[in-house]
Parts: structure tokens; sequence; C-alpha cells
């Protein structure tokens, strides 16, 4: 990490101050106003981060008022749809749209992120680029928040103070909000913050998790479990596919970050394939369930994420191949990457807001 540092304007700090505070406060409401927490939090969870990082991020980049209003009055009114169709949709419908929405809110994040660079290949990358920056950093902040949390817990008790659950809960509820809006502050404006730890933790876990998904696959074969019998097994694989096409973008998008080697687009080749074969086989179960059992929101959902993500996979592997064997440029994998998000954007919508009308 960077022993230069930029710190930031005390003005800056101030907004991620009152970031958190309204983040926090966001996951406290239901406390405060008597609502049942379950259905308030599956609904709304989202709120607790997006808009505030949306708020920071404008803040710290200085971006036009005009579109930082449209993209708030966005959530306002995705908040105001959600919450008020709740009592014509029925529970599958409610839980697909409370999974759905907070991506379009990542996408609203996104927006703003690339300004008018929006359409841009290379520029999307750079907003995954930053999403990965973002974890690595995150997962720092929350580890150290957690040692010191329970560091305190333990003093405390040596002299007799002793932490109670409100305690516990009121810190996780501004704290847990509070990680990712730091990591934000912080890689905003110091972007080479983590640089060479995101294309280091891509080029350790890339080849881990190619060993670990190809064993599960032969052992998908091996074994009795099937995707077709157990819907249990089906829920896992489309878990480990949406994982592993995270690593496969984030591993991608640090690739001219470092010196790229043939062994990492061979890995990487491997890994989408492998990813391929597995939601091949997932989708096939898909079919097979909407044509045994009929159609249902989560179904077609369902089908229609792993229609979505096969594709996806099938022109990463084939740019991956192209540049990998046939001395292609990496430019054909940023394209298969990044000119395929807006999908993923637009099967959010419809889930969000055309499902609650059709079921």
């Amino acid at each position: 990490m960077n022993a230069n540092m930029t710190w930031g304007h005390l003005k800056y700090w101030m907004v991620l101050l009152l970031c958190v505070s309204m983040a926090g406060l966001v996951i406290k409401l239901p406390d405060l106003m008597g609502w049942p927490i379950d259905p308030y939090l599956q609904k709304n969870i989202g709120l607790a981060l997006f808009p505030w990082l949306v708020i920071l991020f404008a803040t710290l980049k200085t971006s036009g008022i005009k579109s930082l209003m449209r993209v708030l009055l966005t959530f306002l009114a995705a908040t105001v749809f959600v919450n008020g169709l709740e009592s014509i949709m029925s529970d599958d419908v409610l839980f697909l749209v409370a999974i759905h929405l907070p991506i379009l809110y990542w996408v609203l994040y996104g927006l703003v992120y690339l300004g008018p660079n929006w359409r841009m290949s290379r520029e999307r990358l750079n907003f995954l680029r930053h999403n990965g920056d973002l974890l690595v950093l995150s997962a720092v902040l929350g580890m150290a928040g957690l040692l010191t949390m329970l560091m305190t817990f333990a003093l405390y008790e040596l002299i007799g103070i002793q932490i109670t659950e409100a305690h516990v809960t009121n810190i996780i509820t501004w704290g847990a909000p509070a990680v990712p809006l730091t990591a934000t502050f912080l890689l905003i404006l110091n972007p080479e913050l983590v640089k060479h730890i995101s294309p280091l933790v891509a080029k350790i876990f890339t080849p881990l998790v190619l060993f670990v998904l190809s064993t599960f696959t032969l052992g998908l074969f091996l074994t009795q479990h099937t995707a077709y019998q157990d819907r249990q097994v089906l829920l896992v694989l489309n878990g480990v596919l949406i994982a592993v096409m995270a690593l496969i973008l984030f591993s991608i998008s640090t690739l001219n970050q470092s010196k790229t080697t043939q062994l990492q687009l061979g890995l990487l080749f491997f890994l989408s394939a492998i990813s391929l074969l597995d939601n091949t086989i997932a989708l096939s179960s898909v079919v097979w369930r909407l044509l045994e059992m009929g159609l249902s929101p989560n179904r077609i959902a369902v089908f229609g994420a792993n229609v979505l993500i096969w594709i996806h996979l099938f022109k990463v592997a084939l740019a991956l191949w192209q540049t990998w064997r046939k001395g292609g440029t990496k430019d054909k994998v940023e394209q298969a990457i990044a000119g395929y998000l807006p999908v993923y954007a637009l099967w959010c919508c419809v889930v969000c807001f055309v499902f609650p009308w059709l079921f």
C-alpha cells in the first residue's frame, strides 16, 4: 500500500460520517417505528448501502447535481414501488424482487461511477476492478473492525463492564455499512491503494477454484446427487456458478494491471469452460422442472438467469480461447465481458417491474 495516502478534507469526512449514520438509520428504522423487521429488510436492505455510496462518490468526484438527483429519484421510485406493491405480490415474487433489486441499485451506482463513459467497455471493466478492490479492502477493514470489537469486549469484561446484546446490535447496525462506505471513501481518494493485492488474490484463487469446481463436476457425474431430482443441488450449483462467474470477471478485469501470462489465460479459459458445462447441467435441470412441474415465478427467473449466464460464459470462453491459443488481443475478452453487462441489468428490471404484474 502507498505510504503517501490522501486522506481528504474534513468536509469529505463529514459526508462519510453522514452517509454511515443514514445507512445505519435505514437498518434501525423498523425498531424505531415498530415495523416487522424481516419483511422490511427483505425489501429495503439495498437502501442501507447503495444510495449512500452514490452520494459519497458524487461528493468526492464532484459529479453533476442533475445526474445525482436523477439517480436518487430512481432509488426513491424503486423503493416506493417495491413497498407499495407488497400487498398484491405473492411471497415468491416478493423474494425475487428483493434479491434482484440490490443488483439494480448496484447498476445505478455504476452509472454514477462511469458517468458519460458508461458505454465504453474499458471503463466498465474499470468499474468491475473498482468493485474487486472494494471487496478486498472491505474484507481487510471488516476483519480489523471485528478484532477491535472482540478486544474491546474482552477488556471491558476485565473491569466488570458488560456489553449487552443491544450494544452489539447497534455496533453491527452502523458498523456493517460503515465498512464498505469507508473502503469506497479510501479507494476514491487513493485509487492505487490495493493495486497489487487484487491481482494477487485473483492469481491465487483462480487455480484453487478451478480445482474445486473440476472435482465437484466429476463428483456430480459419479454420485447419485443430481440437479434433476435434488433441488438443493440445483440451488447450490447456481450459487457456485454466480460466484465463479464473479471470480472470472474479476480475474479478467485485473489482467491489464499486471503482466499477462499464457498460464493465466489458460486457467481462466478452463475455469470458464467447466463453468459452462455446469451451467448446461443446471439449465437442463431447470428446463426439466419447467416441463414436469409447470411454470412458476422462481423457475422462470432461474431459467432466465441461467440462459443469460450460459450465453455470457460462452462468449467469455470463446474470447479467452482466441486470446490464449490464437494470439488475439485482450480487447476481445474485455468486450465479451463488459458488452454483456447491460443484459443482466435489463433482466433484473424485468424481474423487479414486470413479474409483480404477471404473477
